[in-house]
């Protein structure tokens, strides 16, 4: 008779412990993932991969440094979304020169 109620006894720790694993299991698929979370909330969400060395644009010379900056910074101008060998405005709403040398750029407000 204690064989038999040690028996029991296993089995329904098992059966308790496939319970468990069965609803976390489920608890996990239904629960939305951290880019749907941040989609909704507005967060940008970046997988740089490693630690960067520095934010100063002119001390930072690795790429994980390169897609944060570019990401916190906007130049003058930038490619053009239909041609990227064209330039399209960035910060500057027009620029113009005369000799290659000397520029002047309109900036947005």
């Amino acid at each position: 008779m204690a064989s038999v109620k040690s028996w029991l006894i296993r089995i329904i720790v098992i059966a308790l412990i496939a319970t468990g694993v069965v609803w976390f299991h489920h608890e996990r698929q239904m629960r939305p993932s951290r880019v749907r979370l941040a989609a909704d909330k507005g967060i940008l969400l970046i997988g740089n991969g490693t630690e960067i060395a520095t934010l100063d644009p002119h001390m930072a010379n690795g790429q994980p440094e390169h897609f944060i900056i570019t990401s916190l910074f906007e130049g003058l101008v930038a490619p053009d979304a239909e041609d990227p060998e064209r330039n399209a405005p960035g910060v500057a709403l027009s620029w113009e020169t005369k000799d290659f040398v000397n520029w002047t750029f309109k900036l947005r407000a």
